[in-house]
């Protein structure tokens, strides 16, 4: 895990040396980087509170890294208070957080939740976007699923 082989510790004294030695303004994007650290190493809670003390208004972007999170780390119960956050913000975009919910459950073998889940999904006309790949040769190429 990121937290016992240090990065934790060097990704938040790089956060402290952007701010402190060069003078920038930590942007939401910078944020979403300590939201990941703390959510990936583990520190759910602590990745929870940074976001609510935050200067700025966490964007999805941020939201979604900490679901992401959520998930790595079996609290399904704390990914399902952000699923809900981010469909009710963002109803466009709860496909992917809908699924990450879902398979949050199928990881911790609860299977009737993640039906529950799917059939939620179903009833408010919620699609699963269609996996997509992107790459760069000279020029951007996308690869879709035919269907």
């Amino acid at each position: 895990m990121l937290h016992h082989n240090g990065l934790l510790k060097e990704g938040y004294n790089c956060f402290r040396e952007m701010v402190d030695k060069h003078l920038i303004k930590p942007k939401a994007e910078h944020h979403t980087c300590r939201v990941d650290l703390l959510g990936q190493a583990g520190l759910l809670q602590k990745a929870e509170s940074l976001i609510s003390s935050l200067p700025i208004k966490p964007d999805n972007v941020m939201w979604s890294a900490f679901l992401g999170a959520c998930k790595l780390h079996g609290d399904v119960q704390m990914a399902t208070r952000i699923a809900e956050h981010l469909c009710t913000s963002e109803p466009g975009s709860c496909s992917s957080n809908y699924m990450l919910l879902a398979n949050s459950y199928t990881d911790i073998s609860e299977w009737g939740e993640a039906e529950e889940i799917r059939e939620v999904m179903e009833a408010r006309g919620v699609e699963k976007a269609a996996g997509s790949s992107w790459v760069e040769i000279g020029s951007m190429h996308a690869f879709v699923p035919i269907r």
